[in-house]
C-alpha cells in the first residue's frame, strides 16, 4: 500500500494514489499554538530537529560521519548515542512513511523498535518542552501500522547530551485523535 503513498518535502504534502490526505502534523494543528514564537526561531528550531532526526537515522544505519555534525546537532545526537548504550535498543522502522487505509490520514513516524524487550513506536523530539499532543500523534502513528497497540513513547532529546524518555498511556489519545481527524475532514470539505 506504501507503493501507492507519496511525499511532496517542500508542500509538506502527502498523496495516496494521486489524492492529497492531510498529515497526522495538520490534523494536530488545532493543538500547537506557536503563535508567539518568532517565525525565525520556529524555523531554526525546525531545522535543528531535521538535522538531529538524519543523524540518528543514518547512525541507526551505520551509516553517520559524526565528524561532519554541526556542535549544535552533535549535542542532541549525542543524547540518542547515550539511550541506545543505556538500553537495549532494537529498531525495526526508522523515518517510515505510513498511511491508514480507513481513516485516510499519512505520516512519518519516527520508529518503530524494541526497547528493553518491549516493542514500541517512539518520536524523537527535541523541543524543550513534550507537548501533550505527542501521545495523540503517536496514537495515529500506531492506528495507521494496523498491528496489535504498541507501547507509545517520546524520547526528549536534550541539547546538553541528556534525554528523557516519556510513556503515554492514555487510551482516550485514540479517540480524540480521531475526532481531530473528523474535525479536519469536515472543515475541508467546507473548502471544496
Amino acid at each position: 500500500m506504501s507503493n501507492f503513498l507519496t511525499f511532496d518535502e517542500g508542500a509538506h504534502e502527502y498523496k495516496f494514489k494521486g489524492v492529497i490526505v492531510p498529515s497526522v502534523t495538520q490534523i494536530l494543528q488545532p493543538l500547537n499554538d506557536f503563535s508567539g514564537i518568532p517565525p525565525a526561531i520556529l524555523e531554526n528550531k525546525r531545522q535543528i530537529g531535521v538535522a538531529v532526526h538524519k543523524a540518528c537515522e543514518l547512525y541507526d544505519d551505520d551509516d553517520l560521519e559524526e565528524e561532519r555534525l554541526t556542535p549544535t546537532v552533535a549535542d542532541y545526537f549525542a543524547a540518542w548515542k547515550r539511550f541506545k548504550t543505556e538500553n537495549e535498543v532494537v529498531v525495526e522502522m526508522s523515518e517510515q512513511r505510513i498511511f491508514h487505509a480507513l481513516h485516510r490520514y499519512a505520516g512519518t513516524l519516527d520508529r518503530v523498535l524494541t526497547l528493553n524487550g518491549v516493542r514500541c513506536v517512539l518520536d524523537l523530539k527535541t523541543s524543550a518542552t513534550l507537548n501533550p499532543a505527542v501521545g495523540l500523534q503517536l496514537a495515529a502513528y500506531d492506528m495507521a501500522l494496523g498491528v496489535e497497540k504498541l507501547k507509545r513513547f517520546a524520547l526528549q532529546l536534550k541539547p546538553n547530551g541528556l534525554y528523557k524518555l516519556q510513556e503515554y498511556k492514555d487510551p482516550k489519545d485514540y479517540q480524540v485523535f480521531t475526532a481531530l481527524l473528523t474535525l479536519k475532514n469536515w472543515r475541508n470539505q467546507d473548502e471544496k
